[in-house]
């Protein structure tokens, strides 16, 4: 196993104890007001995503909803012949550029990484 891969598990975990009890590791009363609250709001975020019970009561309403909304950026198929390959449709005829671009913009807001994503991190090559 790699270092590398210790120092995250052991963050996964210190981040998992974090919001999920914030008392057990830090001093509340040593917070400032801002901070307190918005480790709330992410202790409030954490818990929505791992309460399945709620989740599975939800059902795939949400999900199917945006996936309609991501298929309005895209014409929808004339005929059934296309579907099944009777047709030698190119992409470029199915999705303009102004489509993929709406797309893409749309799974952005969303924060899901289509294609590209990109991250700020610190280098150890610039680091005294």
């Amino acid at each position: 196993m790699f270092t590398g891969t210790l120092i995250q598990d052991q963050s996964d975990e210190l981040m998992r104890q974090i919001l999920e009890d914030y008392q057990l590791s830090f001093n509340l009363s040593s917070q400032e007001d801002s901070d307190k609250e918005n480790l709330r709001k992410v202790q409030q975020s954490y818990a929505a995503c791992m309460n399945e019970e709620a989740i599975k009561d939800e059902g795939i309403e949400p999900l199917a909803h945006l996936v309609k909304q991501l298929g309005a950026f895209f014409p929808p198929l004339k005929d059934d012949s296309i579907l099944f390959g009777h047709h030698n449709m190119t992409a470029a005829e199915r999705v303009s550029p102004a489509h993929l671009t709406k797309a893409l913009s749309f799974l952005n807001k969303l924060e899901v990484n289509a294609l590209f994503s990109m991250d700020v991190v610190v280098s150890s090559i610039f680091v005294n």
